[in-house]
């Protein structure tokens, strides 16, 4: 390292020469200590004073550091009449001093990172330029006590910091820890592995005694002498491939125990090894019908600790088996370890084959190539064979409920003998349906057909023909052997729309009839003032159809003092289903009495369904009190006559509590009371 000593002089040419007889220097320390404690590598600074006390009227003084301790070269030292100047250091510092004059003085060091724990001196001087011996000098010092300090690391690791092993196995690992402190230590060195719970149990074999503690280290701050820790972590037989460990080692110094520094990491991973065992699920030797596939299962057994993809290869000769046709399915199939995985093995049949045993091969080969494949051997024996063929030409009718519907199925007897075929049942038919088969047995030669006819009938009432599809499976089976073929017919029933007014339980719309008889609520509802104000009654919209409907219900009003409310108003019906509509009438209590009349309608999502209305009244009766029939009174000082008129529609209906004056009538004309002065 270079020594950075800041200096600047100020050069003033002077005609006389000074006496030397007449030099006198003085340097004392400013600051509190002349020995600093360094803290770790930061700049420690020196404050001092200087003064000119000779008899010339001014002086050249040189200042400078002597005494400086070996690999310490990082001083700066500037005067308060020098700046600091750029670049490498220069010469010592040179200022003009008149007499009496003082100036401050700055040393500043930063101490270098490999020292030693002791106590460092530095002697500044300072002297007349023309009589250098004549000098005073200062020391300073700077106390570097002992710190902690370490550094842990893998020594000479692989590539990614990862250990490699093929299960089970032992792995070892090396650490470095280098003392990078300045005094002599010793560390507490502790370890960890991430699947210790798994087996993998971290043991440390070399560099520390039985309780974990290194021997004394001494200090290493350049990192030349490694002191060497050997780890040893078992990875157990039962490891899966690719399965990776973390190991971590921490040192703990004995001189700081607070000290921390980052653990030594390193990465132990399991390598994929592969084994495997192939074996046949059942026979291996299975009867062979002309057209069809002969299937055999092959199970492979991956005991590898990884997965391993396997490929599956039939060998047969051609020449022996002409027309078959061999191959795996899947031909690659990959398993997990430890785990087993299924694979067929697919013959397929000729038409014509001839009557003999015809023998196939199949190769397993792991996807490792150093593993050999593994060879299973299979028989096909093809002898007199029984075979069915069930087909429809028009498998599909839609249909209203209630409909009846013939389909035609062809049976075939696709097998190689004389055979009886059996229309043994009719499946996926609802409850309630009828089926007839004409005629339910047929017997055919090979390759002979017959035409079976199937009549359908559906019920007519909508909860037992909703809409949906349906498929009614044929069955045809052999009467020789256990041959047996299907043909599935497809019914739709379509979907209508109905649906009906009611009241309680009884319908009173229906499709002759979409708008209900007036008077179809009876007893008519009304509304008594002397009882309230409101009234409800509850209509009923039923869903005669045979699936679901959005409905609508609308009012029509035409007395609007007359709150009518509906509820629901919109709302979704299932097939059979029925919904209450409350009709809530409320009517002011002014209100005229009388008969009124409203119509309900309601209306199903498919438009062209005809709307279904209720025409509805209800009875408005008035209730009066005696305060509606005060005293009738006048003023008899004025020559005035009064008259009191009300008709039978403002006074008809029941008078309560009255006086013998007021009338209990419903019946009234027209009431006039008049009053004359006389």
């Amino acid at each position: 390292m270079l020594i950075v000593l800041v200096a600047c002089a100020a050069f003033v040419m002077l005609g006389d020469e000074v006496d030397a007889a007449g030099y006198d220097l003085a340097l004392e320390l400013n600051d509190t200590s002349s020995v600093k404690v360094a803290q770790g590598i930061n700049p420690i600074g020196f404050n001092l004073t200087l003064t000119n006390n000779g008899t010339a009227a001014s002086d050249l003084v040189t200042i400078n550091v002597t005494s400086i301790p070996q690999n310490w070269t990082n001083l700066l030292l500037w005067t308060s009449l020098t700046m600091i100047p750029p670049g490498p250091a220069g010469p010592p510092c040179e200022v003009w001093m008149d007499k009496g004059e003082t100036i401050e003085v700055h040393l500043v060091v930063t101490p270098p990172n490999n020292q030693l724990n002791d106590t460092y001196w530095f002697t500044l001087i300072a002297y007349p330029r023309a009589d250098p011996a004549y000098n005073v000098t200062y020391d300073v010092g700077i106390v570097n006590p002992q710190v902690a300090g370490f550094h842990l690391e893998v020594d000479n690791p692989p590539e990614n910091n990862t250990y490699q092993a093929i299960p089970p196995s032992t792995v070892t690992i090396r650490f470095a820890i280098y003392n990078t402190g300045n005094g002599v230590d010793r560390f507490l060195i502790q370890g960890s592995c991430s699947r210790a719970d798994e087996g993998w149990t971290l043991e440390i074999k070399y560099g520390v005694d039985e309780f974990g503690y290194t021997e004394e280290v001494p200090p290493d701050p350049l990192m030349e002498k490694p002191y060497y820790i050997d780890v040893k972590v078992p990875m157990p037989a039962w490891t899966d491939a690719n399965v990776e460990a973390i190991v971590m080692l921490n040192a703990t110094s004995m001189f700081n125990v607070s000290y921390q520094q980052p653990p030594a990491v390193a990465t132990v991973r399991a390598l994929h090894y592969f084994n495997f065992q192939v074996y046949i699920n059942g026979l291996d030797a299975k009867g062979g019908i002309p057209g069809e596939t002969v299937t055999f299962e092959i199970k492979i057994n991956n005991q590898g600790n990884g997965p391993d993809t396997f490929s599956l290869k039939a060998k047969f000769d051609e020449a022996l088996n002409p027309g078959f046709v061999a191959y795996a399915n899947p031909s690659n199939i990959t398993i997990e370890r430890n785990d087993n995985g299924t694979a067929l093995f697919m013959v397929e049949v000729p038409e014509n084959p001839p009557k003999k045993t015809y023998f196939f091969t199949v190769q397993v080969w792991s996807k490792s190539h150093e593993l050999s494949p593994v060879t299973k051997s299979f028989a096909v024996e093809v002898g007199q064979y029984f075979r069915i063929e069930l087909t429809s030409e028009d498998p599909w009718r839609v249909t209203d409920p209630g409909g009846n519907l013939e389909f035609e199925v062809t049976v075939r007897n696709t097998g190689n003998g004389l055979d009886s075929i059996v229309i043994e049942s009719l499946e996926g038919v609802p409850q309630n349906w009828l089926t007839y088969t004409q005629p339910p047995e047929v017997t055919l030669l090979q390759n002979q057909t017959a035409v079976i006819k199937i009549i359908v009938i559906i019920p007519s009432k909508f909860e037992e023909a909703p809409l949906m599809g349906y498929t009614l499976t044929v069955i045809a089976k052999s009467s020789r052997s256990d041959a047996e073929a299907t043909v599935d017919l497809l019914i739709d029933i379509r979907q209508f729309w109905r649906i009906e007014w009611m009241y309680r339980g009884e319908d009173i719309t229906n499709p002759e009839r979409p708008t209900a008889q007036a008077g179809s609520i009876r007893p008519r509802p009304e509304i008594n003032l002397f009882n309230g104000t409101t009234t409800t009654i509850v209509m009923e919209v039923r869903n005669f159809g045979n699936g679901p409907d959005e409905v609508t219900v609308e009012l029509e009003n035409g007395f609007p003092q007359v709150e009518i409310a509906i509820t629901p108003t919109r709302f979704n019906l299932e097939s059979a289903a029925t919904q209450d509509i409350i009709v809530t009438i409320t009517v002011p209590k002014s209100h005229k009495p009388g008969v009124y009349y409203f119509l309900l309608k309601a209306s199903s999502s498919d438009g062209s369904l005809q709307v279904r209305s209720v025409p509805m009244d209800f009875l408005l009766m008035p209730v009066f009190t005696e305060n509606d029939f005060s005293d009738l009174e006048y003023d008899d000082s004025v020559d005035d006559n009064y008259l009191f008129t009300f008709t039978s529609d403002e006074a008809g209906g029941e008078v309560l509590e009255s006086s013998g004056r007021h009338h209990r009538s419903s019946n009234i004309d027209i009431v006039s009371i008049t009053a004359i002065h006389d």
